[in-house]
């Protein structure tokens, strides 16, 4: 779950912090490539790398 995120769009960062229990969260950070900037919004990648790093630490890696 998404609970919050801080639009970085201009310098291609885009952090959000994902809850993973009623008291437990971590914080994704994604910083684009310099030729990437401007090009794709840096949250809609955010967005889809969350998916895989849960599913990452589900995994217990």
């Amino acid at each position: 779950m998404i609970v919050g995120d801080q639009d970085g769009s201009s310098t291609g960062i885009c952090t959000m912090f994902i809850g993973l229990s009623d008291d437990l969260a971590t914080l994704l950070s994604v910083k684009q490539s310099v030729d990437k900037v401007g090009t794709v919004d840096p949250c809609e990648v955010t967005e889809a790398v969350a998916p895989l790093v849960l599913q990452t630490m589900k995994a217990g890696a």
